[in-house]
C-alpha cells in the first residue's frame, strides 16, 4: 500500500531546515514539503487550509481554532522571542518609559498579529498599560475580516503614510514591531540595555513569548490517528540536530539580549522547549490576555488548542 502523502509547509529555521532538507523524515506518510517565505504568508495560507500541516502565527491560530476552523495545534513551538526590541519612541518624544504610553498613540503592523498581542500583554503585565489606555495605529490589513476590535478600543488603519514617517513627525509616540530600529532610522530604543529589561521582565513575569507554532488540519487526527505523535518525533529530532549544528552563540540562538551567556544564564540550555507541559503556564497566559484583549469573548483552555492524548513528553 502506497504511504499517504501530506504536505507541510514551514518557515526555514535551524529548528525545521532538518526536515525542509530531508535529514528528518516523518514516519509512515510521503511528505511534500514547502520551505515558507514569511510567517504571515504561511498563516493566511493555513487559514485557507492550503497545507495539511504548517507553521503559524500563534494568536491567529486562538482565533482561528475559537471560531471553528478545523485547525488543531502541536505542541510543537517553532517561534519565540521576547518583545522588548520592538518597541522605539519617536525621535520626537519626551518619554523614557513604557509607562508613559497611557493616552498616547502607538503604531503595529497589525492589532491581531502575534507580536502585537504579546507587546500588548508586555504593556499590561508589566506597565500597567491596557488595550483601552491607548490608541492604536495600524499598517497592514488584518489577516481575516473577522477580526473585529475591541469595544472602547481606538484602532485607525493608515494606509498612505508609514510607520517611520508617523514617528518622525510626532504623530506616533511609540511603535511595536511597526518598523526599523536604531540609528539607521532616528529612532530611540524603548529599552536601550535589552538585556537587562529582559531579565528584569522574566525575573517578574517569567513567560518567553510564542510568536508562531505548528498545526494540523482536524481531519488529518481522524484519518490518520498515529500522525500527530508522528510529527511531534520528527521535529523533536530536528531541533536536536538543529541545536547541535547551530553554535549556541549564533544569532538564531542569542535570544536574551543578543548575548549567548545571557540566554543560557536566563533561559538555560533549550530555551524551545516542546511539549505542552513545560509550555502550559506561557500559554495559559496568552489565553488570558486575549480576553482581556478582545481577541476572543471567553477563556478558553489548553486542551483545546492542541491534539488530544498525546502521549509523553509531548502532553
Amino acid at each position: 500500500m502506497a504511504a499517504r502523502k501530506i504536505s507541510i509547509s514551514v518557515i526555514p529555521s535551524f529548528l525545521t531546515s532538518p526536515v525542509l532538507e530531508g535529514q528528518v523524515s516523518v514516519r509512515d506518510v510521503d511528505v511534500d514539503l514547502h520551505p515558507a517565505p514569511s510567517v504571515n504568508e504561511n498563516t493566511l495560507a493555513m487559514l485557507d487550509l492550503e497545507f495539511d500541516i504548517g507553521e503559524m502565527s500563534m494568536a491567529t491560530f486562538i482565533r482561528a481554532r475559537y471560531e471553528g476552523l478545523p485547525l488543531v495545534g502541536l505542541p510543537l513551538f517553532t517561534g519565540r522571542r521576547f518583545i522588548h526590541p520592538a518597541f522605539v519612541f519617536s525621535p520626537r518624544s519626551v518619554l523614557s518609559d513604557p509607562a508613559q504610553l497611557r493616552g498616547k498613540r502607538i503604531g503595529l503592523p497589525q492589532f491581531w498579529m502575534t507580536s502585537s498581542v504579546w507587546g500588548r500583554f508586555l504593556l499590561r503585565q508589566e506597565y500597567g498599560v491596557s488595550v483601552r489606555d491607548a490608541s492604536w495605529v495600524t499598517f497592514r490589513p488584518e489577516r481575516t475580516s473577522t477580526l473585529a476590535f475591541p469595544d472602547g478600543v481606538e484602532v485607525m488603519y493608515e494606509r498612505q503614510r508609514t510607520p517611520e514617517e508617523m514617528l518622525a513627525s510626532g504623530e506616533l509616540e511609540a511603535a511595536v514591531g511597526a518598523t526599523g530600529r536604531g540609528a539607521q532610522t532616528g529612532l530611540v530604543p524603548a529599552f536601550p540595555d535589552l538585556g537587562k529589561a529582559e531579565r528584569a521582565y522574566y525575573a517578574k513575569i517569567p513567560v518567553f513569548p510564542i510568536m508562531h507554532m505548528i498545526v494540523m488540519n482536524e481531519r488529518l487526527v481522524r484519518e490518520a490517528p498515529d500522525l500527530p505523535v508522528n510529527v511531534c518525533e520528527a521535529f523533536g529530532e530536528a531541533k536536536r540536530l538543529g541545536m547541535a549544528a547551530t553554535p549556541s552563540g549564533s544569532p538564531e540562538r542569542t535570544v536574551v539580549g543578543g548575548s549567548a551567556r545571557e540566554t543560557e544564564d536566563l533561559l538555560g540550555d533549550d530555551p524551545w522547549p516542546y511539549g505542552i507541559a513545560p509550555n502550559r503556564h506561557v500559554v495559559e497566559s496568552l489565553l488570558e490576555d486575549v480576553v482581556d484583549q478582545g481577541l476572543v469573548d471567553r477563556r478558553m483552555t489548553v486542551e483545546e488548542l492542541f491534539v488530544s492524548d498525546l502521549p509523553e513528553p509531548w502532553r
